[in-house]
């Protein structure tokens, strides 16, 4: 009897070891790979207009047809994203389309 318990423990502790795997493999794959509609680049931050309006040149996002590095202004999700933000502040965004704009709903610093 005691032999089958430790069996089971074990094959127990194989399946959470694989569920806890598989869950970091899914969580990587999604920080990677965003939804459609949002879309990923680095940028450095030329001039702030606004609480809530940044220009920024951003590198290409080859999804939305912009192959060369380029200056847009973008609006931010919220305006405490661009508190202690300063021109040439360097960001990884994560920019969603909306109904007529794309919109910064993520700003990560980066050196």
């Amino acid at each position: 009897m005691n032999h089958s318990s430790g069996a089971v423990r074990t094959w127990a502790s194989v399946g959470i070891s694989l569920l806890v795997i598989a869950a970091g493999a899914w969580v990587a794959w999604k920080s990677f790979t965003p939804e459609k509609g949002t879309y990923r680049t680095t940028a450095v931050v030329e001039e702030l207009w606004g609480k809530d309006l940044v220009l920024v040149k951003h590198d290409p996002i080859p999804a939305l047809d912009m192959d060369k590095s380029m200056s847009m202004a973008f609006y931010v999700e919220s305006p405490e994203m661009l508190s202690g933000v300063k021109p040439g502040d360097r960001f990884q965004i994560t920019l969603k389309e909306t109904p007529g704009k794309l919109l910064i709903v993520k700003m990560t610093r980066v050196q």
